[in-house]
């Protein structure tokens, strides 16, 4: 079951540091209620650390979809810093690569907001 390993939220920006298995069901809703309440105080650049993911399924894969929609639909981005290999090759294989570009670093994704879209 993830959990949030750490939060740091502050007017538009906030990176959320996930640990443990990414799936559908009752397990993401940790991370689905934090994704809302960030979102709904205005937070428009968030960056997910998954460093401590070490798998998550095409459920979860399509959890982190439906939450990117959530936040283009307010306005806002979604970024992926140090996925793990497994979590990386997920992403791959499922050619969402487009959608989630994925960072080496939290501060990678951070600074990825202000740079332009290509």
């Amino acid at each position: 079951m993830p959990v949030i390993a750490n939060l740091k939220s502050g007017g538009p920006l906030s990176v959320i540091s996930i640990a443990g298995k990414v799936s559908a069901g009752e397990t993401w809703n940790p991370v689905a209620q934090i994704l809302d309440q960030v979102r709904s105080e205005g937070a428009r650049k968030v960056v997910l650390n998954l460093s401590g993911v070490p798998f998550i399924d095409s459920a979860g894969l399509g959890l982190l979809v439906m939450n990117l929609s959530k936040m283009k639909a307010a306005g806002g981005l979604l970024r992926l810093a140090e996925p793990q290999d497994r979590v990386q090759s997920a992403i791959k294989t499922t050619q969402l690569t487009d959608l989630f570009p994925f960072f080496a670093t939290e501060q990678e994704a951070i600074n990825s907001f202000s740079q332009p879209a290509v």
